[in-house]
């Protein structure tokens, strides 16, 4: 799919206008990578300007997005997104355009390497904070549930089946207008009421949950939601964007007097990647909620990515003074 804006290369930016147009769309769907920091949903409700999304290049296949800060007061951060090695990436010429000594970016690739770096200037690499981890489900493999590595898995499934049975409905949804709004606010917030670490996250989350209703016009672009209810009530939700061949969760939540209710929509989302012929589910990071991460790992991540973050020295920073 061809950008209609010709992006130019870094450090000048280019604005994007949102979802009001379709570049920020195409440059998703252009974009090989395929994390959440890419998405159409970080990129448009987590990002506290709408209207000032600035993108750049840094090769064929890189890109640099920069984005405005849900707080006021907190930095920008620009964050690089691509398919290649942190070895092809023209380092030394984004130092050499660096307006001071040290740039930082985050890098969003899989399976980075951090020993693999080969450039004339002086980078430093890192992992970012562990709350920053990405989890990966091969979506054949939770489908077969085979092997003892799987026997919990197995366990909650057959449980939470037995127990509400035939009073669970199941529907998948475009993410529009014809949605009940209040009935999915009621259960974020009761999310939060039986979340013991959840106000760490609730200002934030909810910036970006308001946001999620104007992206919903959207969802021709891929933004769906599987609703679970129980005799009649909503108990649960969780809200995916389609990524080319991949599904990614982006919100879910559920009312935790059902017992095992996350695992039951978790495979849901799993069964609708498998239908729309996803290979992986993708769930972003736990945020630093112990339980969350707890229950991430407990459903048996293919691969846990680390976001790393790098710095770029520019030598000659002083001389250029």
């Amino acid at each position: 799919m061809k950008v209609k804006t010709t992006l130019p290369h870094y450090p000048k930016f280019v604005q994007v206008s949102g979802l009001d147009s379709y570049q920020l769309n195409e440059l998703k769907c252009s974009t090989p990578m395929l994390h959440d920091d890419a998405s159409l949903v970080y990129l448009y409700c987590w990002q506290n300007n709408k209207k000032n999304l600035l993108v750049s290049k840094i090769g064929e296949r890189a890109y640099v997005y920069k984005t405005s800060p849900i707080i006021p007061g907190e930095y920008s951060k620009e964050i690089i997104v691509t398919d290649q090695a942190l070895s092809d990436i023209d380092w030394s010429y984004i130092a050499k355009n660096v307006k001071s000594k040290r740039k930082t970016f985050n890098f969003i690739q899989p399976k980075a390497d951090k020993q693999s770096i080969n450039s004339s200037c002086r980078l430093l690499v890192s992992n970012m904070q562990s709350s920053n981890f990405i989890y990966n489900y091969d979506v054949m493999a939770h489908l077969e549930m085979q092997g003892s590595s799987y026997s919990y898995y197995r366990w909650v499934q057959h449980k939470f089946a037995k127990t509400y049975g035939d009073q669970i409905v199941v529907k998948i949804k475009d993410l529009d207008t014809t949605i009940n709004r209040d009935e999915y606010y009621e259960l974020f917030e009761d999310w939060y009421y039986f979340n013991t670490d959840g106000a760490k996250v609730n200002d934030n989350e909810e910036f970006a949950f308001n946001n999620i209703w104007d992206a919903g016009r959207f969802s021709k672009y891929g933004l769906s939601c599987i609703e679970v209810r129980f005799d009649g009530k909503l108990v649960g939700f969780a809200i995916v964007e389609r990524m080319d061949g991949w599904l990614l969760s982006h919100f879910q939540k559920a009312n935790l007097n059902l017992s095992f209710i996350n695992y039951f929509i978790f495979h849901e989302t799993i069964k609708f990647a498998s239908d729309i012929r996803s290979a992986i589910v993708c769930y972003t990071n736990d945020m630093g909620i112990t339980g969350l991460r707890q229950f991430k790992t407990n459903l048996k991540p293919d691969l846990i990515e680390p976001r790393l973050r790098i710095s770029v020295f520019n030598d000659q920073w002083q001389n250029m003074q």
